[in-house]
């Protein structure tokens, strides 16, 4: 097993968790195919460079104390390596300590 440690954007404009494909090959996790097709489009309204997802890869995901296993959609990110989402913003609820730019876990 070998650790892998990045940053990751906060996007609650992005409705979805993403990986960037250069940082997937690194990682070498297997891909998994997806059942359906995803088209992206950038913040800016322009398709994705890459195009549809069509894979993902599942990871062993830590922040602080807290593990748990992510689904990762792979897609070109440009400047990022991870994009957490709205989705995960919402299912996780995390607090956020903007000022320091870290994330803590509710107590509880």
């Amino acid at each position: 097993k070998v650790d892998h440690k990045t940053n990751a954007l906060l996007d609650s404009r992005a409705e979805g968790v993403f990986i960037d494909q250069n940082y997937a090959q690194l990682i070498g996790t297997n891909y998994i195919k997806l059942k359906e097709l995803i088209p992206v489009v950038n913040v800016d309204g322009t398709q994705n460079k890459q195009g549809t997802i069509t894979h993902y890869m599942e990871l062993t995901t830590t922040i602080g104390k807290r593990t748990w296993t992510q689904q990762y959609l792979i897609t070109g990110l440009s400047k990022q390596t991870v994009i957490l989402g709205f989705t995960w913003l919402n299912n996780m609820n995390p607090e956020i300590d903007w000022k320091h730019g870290q994330i803590n876990w509710h107590k509880g």
